[in-house]
């Protein structure tokens, strides 16, 4: 589901697919597809009026590392349009992506992440046979 290139508007819980021309070819909330009259009525050009997503609140997925961000958004996007959890509701979408960072920045800074790998890492590490003779490649070119 999650590739590098996508944009993330957190004022809407929306996921974007857009081309070079900065069309919005795809578009989710949450894990939801959009249909594409809504797609075109939020994201296509006005007259005179280029998208270009660079506001604060449209992300770029531009590493890997943003998938966990990105997956964990889309369940709380989910899980406030079900409006079974009281304490989303009062919560807005990009207030509950900024907190998303947080959280994932915390992990990060105080090392959990970190020393359970290194606690364990042939539980998180899977051994490629192809990746010692490949970097020799690299190394001789």
């Amino acid at each position: 589901f999650w590739v590098r290139g996508l944009i993330i508007d957190t004022l809407r819980g929306n996921f974007l697919k857009i081309d070079r021309h900065k069309y919005v070819r795809l578009a989710y909330h949450g894990f939801s597809p959009i249909s594409s009259d809504l797609r075109k009525h939020l994201y296509s050009r006005a007259f005179n009026k280029m998208p270009s997503f660079t506001e604060r609140h449209f992300v770029n997925m531009d590493t890997v590392f943003q998938h966990v961000d990105a997956h964990l958004f889309a369940l709380l996007v989910d899980l406030k349009d079900k409006g079974e959890h009281e304490f989303l509701d009062l919560k807005t979408y990009d207030g509950i992506y900024r907190q998303v960072r947080e959280c994932i920045d915390l992990c990060h800074r105080d090392g959990v992440i970190k020393d359970e790998a290194a606690l364990n890492p042939e539980k998180y590490i899977i051994p490629d046979p192809d990746m010692v003779p490949m970097l020799q490649k690299m190394k001789e070119s």
